[in-house]
């Protein structure tokens, strides 16, 4: 529960002339215009720690704000380790002896020694001593990045700062006249 502070020293505006339903909508923008900025913020917070593009955490956080409450969820696969640091990034002739290095969190990296590059560029791995079956390698999902201590305090914090400011705003908007 978001604690709201507002930054004109406590004082709301003068919502006599407002009807309910312009309220309520300006609520609701306000809530929406917090959660689509979060979702920048968790994508920019999750890059700090890991490895990842932005797109491929903000595709997975879908925001709902309906009847003055807001949602902002995460759904989503593992990621395959192609889209995290990659070493080497292509496929070469004759690939090196070491195998393939990635690193899905920043300074911790790993050497996947029996790992190889496909050639549609897929970070494969064989399952026994036969040429068949592979698997693909994968490292964390969006949701698993998005729960991680440092960058869900941040969030917390972030929608609780972006709420108070775009809340102020909107009843103010509404108290001009402008919905």
């Amino acid at each position: 529960m978001a604690k709201l502070k507002f930054s004109n020293g406590g004082n709301l505006p003068n919502f006599k002339n407002v009807s309910h339903d312009k309220l309520i909508r300006a609520i609701n923008s306000a809530l929406r215009r917090t959660l689509k900025g979060a979702r920048k913020d968790a994508a920019n917070k999750t890059r700090e720690r890991f490895t990842i593009a932005n797109r491929a955490v903000t595709k997975t956080l879908k925001v709902k704000v309906w009847n003055l409450r807001g949602e902002m969820t995460s759904n989503g696969k593992n990621n395959p380790l192609e889209k995290f640091k990659l070493k080497p990034k292509r496929r070469l002739k004759k690939p090196p002896v070491s195998g393939v290095f990635s690193e899905p969190i920043r300074g911790q990296g790993h050497y996947w020694r029996k790992g190889f590059l496909s050639r549609a560029g897929k970070v494969l791995t064989r399952v026994g001593k036969s040429r068949y079956p592979i698997k693909g390698l994968v490292a964390h999902s969006a949701p698993e990045m998005l729960n991680f201590p440092p960058v869900s305090s941040f969030l917390i914090k972030k929608i609780e700062e972006r709420l108070n400011i775009n809340l102020a705003h909107e009843l103010n908007a509404a108290v001009a006249g402008f919905f």
